[in-house]
């Protein structure tokens, strides 16, 4: 432990809230690498967390009120009837979640990183090599340096877990999501005679033939927005999907445009339809829904975090609570052991704490996805009561949706 130099790799959310984790822990040699180039603050679509984990990572200091957000307490449930509108309401479910910009969110923890921190944007790692006392990192750039840990919170295409564990790919499962964000202001109007409104202190969700939408409104540097997401299964998959890919804002291509829309048109009701052919095309995007699970958060001097770890699906919306989640396990690792111990038991003892959780929300994730996108359900015959029972079956009886509470 002659130096206690720490390597972040990734900059995101997960990276932010680690790197503030180990300063708090007593390490005061961090530096973060994150390859992107103030691009991070400008990612304009929703996320969202759990009320109830937000109050326990605001009281860790990882999260706070200075950051705008969106409250919501129900979840309107719905059904496309073939009647113009928004469609027949199934189930009314309390919730309560807090709705962010991806890109102020992490704004806030970016500011909230220590300011002896280390952070280097436009860095891109390419390599790292274990050794047994330090491990090196190699750049794009030909150069390189050593630390004496290094932290993988580099997302679904983790070089640091595809170092430790070659054979832990992303697993493509069969369907992608479609995002949008538009301005409030520019919402449909309502059909004539259509009484039924969408309240801004709601989320909606419509269960679709292999597919789902959901809707909920947040906050924007000119105004409020709403966020929009649909899943649904392409025809055809791609080839190149099965590679870990995603299609940022402004990047669809006519065919998976037209896809899109022609799903909108024949599976949304028409208020939720026009929402989708209101969204300018540059805010739109694309994302294949992947998972993978690393075997384990720690090996020697490597730890992983956030979705570099476990990358869930988002059905669960419970990502960013466990990367921030991941981040406290790793302060108290940290303060428990630097003193006394090495840093492979220091990252071990890490990794037990956190693996359990992430193993747990992986098997969730997998059965709501399997539940709400390929599972045949008539929602045009379904009862709140039959509703409610069909989402507990999914694990979510347990209060599990939206992450798990943080270990005492």
């Amino acid at each position: 432990m002659h130096r206690n130099r720490v390597a972040i790799i990734g900059g995101s959310i997960a990276g932010c809230a680690f790197a503030r984790a180990a300063v708090r822990a007593g390490i005061r040699d961090v530096t973060v690498f994150e390859r992107a180039e103030g691009q991070l603050q400008d990612r304009g679509l929703g996320i969202g967390i759990q009320a109830d984990r937000y109050r326990e990572l605001a009281a860790a200091n990882y999260l706070d009120e200075e950051t705008p957000c969106f409250t919501v307490d129900r979840r309107l449930w719905l059904a496309y009837d073939g009647n113009p509108g928004t469609g027949r309401l199934v189930w009314s479910q309390r919730v309560n979640f807090r709705f962010y910009v991806w890109g102020m969110l992490w704004r806030g923890l970016r500011d909230r990183v220590p300011a002896e921190v280390d952070y280097r944007d436009r860095t891109q790692v390419t390599r790292v090599e274990p050794g047994e006392k330090e491990v090196q990192v190699e750049f794009s750039d030909g150069s390189a340096d050593t630390f004496d840990a290094v932290i993988g919170t580099d997302g679904y295409r983790s070089v640091v877990r595809t170092t430790m564990f070659p054979q832990a790919f992303p697993y493509f499962a069969g369907y992608v999501m479609f995002r949008g964000a538009l301005p409030v202001t520019a919402l449909p109007p309502h059909e004539p005679g259509d009484d039924r409104t969408w309240a801004g202190d709601s989320m909606v969700t419509i269960s679709v033939h292999k597919g789902q939408f959901l809707a909920f409104r947040m906050p924007g540097s000119g105004g409020d927005m709403v966020n929009w997401a649909f899943y649904t299964v392409p025809d055809s998959v791609k080839v190149a999907l099965k590679q870990p890919t995603s299609l940022p804002p402004g990047t669809l291509d006519e065919q998976w445009l037209h896809l899109l829309l022609d799903r909108a048109d024949s599976q949304l009701p028409s208020y939720w339809r026009d929402m989708v052919r209101s969204t300018a095309p540059s805010a739109m995007a694309m994302q294949p829904i992947y998972d993978v699970l690393a075997p384990c958060y720690a090996q020697g001097r490597f730890a992983l975090g956030g979705d570099a770890a476990a990358l869930v699906r988002p059905h669960i919306a419970g990502s960013t609570i466990k990367a921030l989640q991941d981040a406290s396990a790793f302060a108290v690792a940290c303060a428990k052991g630097l003193a006394a111990s090495s840093w492979p038991n220091v990252l071990a003892a890490y990794g037990e704490a956190r693996r359990p959780v992430g193993e747990a929300q992986f098997r969730q994730a997998r059965h709501m996805g399997r539940a709400q996108v390929y599972d045949e359900i008539d929602w045009a015959t379904l009862t709140a009561e039959g509703a409610a029972a069909w989402w507990a079956d999914q694990g979510n009886d347990i209060g599990s949706h939206g992450g798990r509470p943080m270990s005492p």
